[in-house]
């Protein structure tokens, strides 16, 4: 929490993504499973808003996940999706980005280094593996 205080001094938007995989899972235990994790970074991590993805491959291309659902969105108290998340960090300067364990962000390294050279304004990445490990990741 003091380097995350210490980013929103020196300027910087602190944002969390939260994604669930496909799964059999009923939409109930889906938006509580989503929930918990928009939870936890806005706890532990102290986010500035919440984009999360519904239901999405670790795997797929950022630019390709989520399909409108904004019923859903508004049921969970989020600030929009993954298209939402691109939009924001290219309309906004020195973008720190959090997300609960890699796969939780992308388990793609092309997908990851495409969203790094197209978004300059996203500055830092934090991968908050602390309900794992006790280890958080820095990639600046």
């Amino acid at each position: 929490q003091n380097n995350i205080n210490a980013l929103k001094n020196d300027g910087y938007k602190v944002v969390g993504y939260v994604r669930k995989s496909l799964g059999n899972e009923s939409n109930e235990t889906r938006l509580r499973l989503l929930r918990l994790m928009r939870d936890c970074l806005k706890g532990r991590s102290l986010v500035e808003s919440i984009l999360v993805s519904f239901s999405s491959k670790a795997n797929k291309p950022m630019n390709k996940r989520d399909k409108p659902q904004t019923a859903v969105l508004n049921e969970m108290e989020v600030d929009g999706d993954t298209n939402d998340l691109i939009s924001f960090i290219a309309t906004n300067k020195k973008v720190c980005l959090v997300a609960i364990d890699h796969a939780g962000l992308t388990t793609n390294c092309e997908n990851l280094r495409d969203l790094l050279e197209k978004n300059e304004n996203l500055a830092i990445i934090i991968i908050d593996n602390l309900p794992f490990n006790n280890k958080v990741h820095i990639y600046e």
